[in-house]
């Protein structure tokens, strides 16, 4: 399955965990290789240990962000000296 942007034609989704993955450690290599700060941190969904940018001093980033181990999606907090994540909140039940 391919999902891409309409306007761009970009791709947004990656077709299979190892391609995700592949592209996760092509992003960390160029980010390292210009100097950034990369801090590694534990994933909730299936415990793999990953690598992620480290936020400005001062800073706090927060996403939501998907497993480039499993495709899992968790939420994701950063700092200039930690990244801690933790499992999305389950859907409520509709009315």
């Amino acid at each position: 399955m391919r999902i891409e942007d309409k306007t761009t034609g970009r791709e947004l989704m990656q077709t299979t965990p190892s391609e995700l993955k592949q592209r996760h450690l092509a992003f960390i290599a160029r980010v390292r290789a210009a100097g950034r700060l990369i801090l590694q941190y534990r994933v909730p969904c299936c415990g793999a240990t990953v690598d992620g940018i480290a936020a400005g001093p001062g800073e706090r980033w927060d996403t939501g962000a998907t497993c480039p181990e499993c495709g899992a999606l968790y939420w994701k907090e950063s700092t200039d000296e930690a990244i801690t994540a933790t499992p999305l909140p389950a859907p409520r039940a509709a009315f």
